[in-house]
């Protein structure tokens, strides 16, 4: 079986760093949280780098902003569903 966000249920848990995550997102040149989206669902993700950071990352590290930060991009989007910060 495997999840939306391509990783294996026995490979959940296993994540990068959120630095090492956070600059692997922002090498992907994307733009908002829909190009993030769409990118988690073509496949290409790896298994380590979660769908969802903002819930993988903000609790209990903390170390989660919002998704401005996590792309690089310094926009905060409003109401962009699963991305509050």
């Amino acid at each position: 079986m495997q999840l939306e966000d391509g990783a294996q249920p026995s490979e959940r848990g296993k994540w990068r760093p959120f630095e090492e995550a956070r600059e692997f997102a922002r090498g992907l040149g994307l733009k908002s949280f829909a190009e993030w989206r769409e990118y988690c669902k073509s496949g290409e993700k790896p298994y380590d780098i979660p769908a969802y950071p903002n819930e993988v990352y903000a609790v209990p590290s903390g170390e989660w902003s919002n998704w401005g930060d996590w792309l690089g991009t310094g926009n905060v989007p409003g109401g962009a569903g699963r991305s509050s910060g």
